[in-house]
């Protein structure tokens, strides 16, 4: 019998989420091409929520975040938002918030994130995210940050060249050929 999953509620606010006391899961990122890395955090948010009986909630954006911090060096997408959105709804997450990023959001500190974060859904049962995951104005939250932070969750920093026997998942290489790609075509032109 194939696997069905529910649909995936999108909120766009983290109060919109309103766990009613349930404890909730998270995985954070920008998660473009949805590759076995970030299944690998996806996946391990929800098997802590169903551990916990809390709530799986990815947390993403709506644009890379270098289109506002540094738009000279925006990496080419290898999702779209629509197929992102699907490849992470196909994994089975409960909800996700989708973050609108623009100058505003972008100042905020890695500290103040992360306070807001768990101010508006309560109880942070555990957080997953990259080995490298940097968050916040100038990079300024990391997984040290995380796992000192308010939200006082179990902070699971993945390493992917660890965590898969084959090789350390990436997007650089996915995207490497889509650079030379674009660069090719902007010299044909």
């Amino acid at each position: 019998m194939p696997l069905q999953f529910t649909a995936m509620k999108i909120i766009h606010a983290a109060n919109e989420l309103k766990p009613a006391g349930r404890k909730v899961c998270l995985a954070i990122g920008f998660f473009d091409g949805v590759h076995l890395g970030h299944q690998q955090i996806i996946r391990q948010t929800i098997a802590d929520a169903h551990q916990h009986d809390a709530i799986a909630l990815v947390i993403t954006f709506d644009r890379h975040p270098n289109t506002v911090v540094a738009p000279d060096r925006v990496p080419p997408l290898i999702y779209s938002l629509p197929q992102k959105l699907g490849a992470i709804e196909s994994l089975g997450a409960d909800t996700l918030l989708l973050i609108h990023f623009d100058e505003k959001f972008s100042g905020q500190t890695g500290e103040n994130f992360i306070r807001r974060l768990a101010g508006d859904l309560g109880k942070i049962q555990s957080l997953c995210v990259g080995a490298d995951f940097v968050f916040g104005h100038k990079r300024s939250g990391n997984v040290a940050l995380l796992r000192s932070s308010a939200a006082r969750a179990f902070v699971r920093p993945f390493d992917p060249a660890i965590s898969t026997p084959r090789a350390r998942c990436s997007d650089a290489p996915i995207r490497s050929p889509a650079k030379s790609s674009a660069a090719i075509n902007s010299a044909k032109s």
